[in-house]
């Protein structure tokens, strides 16, 4: 589930909605969209949600990050990065609701991080995502070991052992 509101803005103002969601405890729920400090990412788990998608803060901040991966644990915490995908070319991050370019490469913004510091990755083609034209051709495997979600088309991203592979 991602809070657009709180991805654009940076205010969370869908928590109460989120929380009486994952409060349910079915399905577990995968949260994102203004996490940009610790105390959100408490507040969700604290309300039930199972894992915690870090998208802006993720590129901006990576120390930071880091040092919230290593509290709160990798299992709980997901890197999500929105991507421009073009033929021929890496994928490019935007960030704050698809609205700024970084101008780093999906493979950049990974490589801030320890290896093996980072278990969920996920990552959204923004020029495809919602658009129905079909799945994406870009393929991320092997080139993080990481969980790998590749959101809104079919899957083709692959994790390498021993991590299993996550779809959505």
């Amino acid at each position: 589930m991602v809070d657009l509101d709180g991805a654009r803005d940076g205010a969370r103002a869908n928590a109460p909605v989120i929380a009486a969601l994952a409060a349910l405890g079915t399905p577990q729920l995968q949260v994102g969209g203004g996490v940009r400090c610790p105390q959100a990412i408490r507040e969700l788990l604290d309300a039930g949600v199972a894992r915690v998608v870090i998208g802006s803060a993720a590129l901006e901040c990576p120390d930071e990050v880091a040092a919230w991966i290593a509290h709160f644990g990798a299992q709980r915490l997901c890197l999500a990065f929105d991507v421009r995908a073009r033929a021929g070319a890496d994928p490019r991050v935007h960030t704050h609701g698809w609205r700024q370019a970084s101008g780093l490469s999906v493979w950049e913004a990974l490589g801030r991080y320890r290896g093996g510091s980072i278990r969920h990755v996920l990552c959204t083609d923004i020029g495809r995502d919602g658009a129905l034209t079909g799945p994406t051709s870009i393929c991320i495997a092997p080139r993080s070991r990481a969980s790998l979600i590749w959101r809104g088309r079919l899957p083709v991203a692959f994790a390498t052992p021993p991590i299993s592979p996550s779809w959505h």
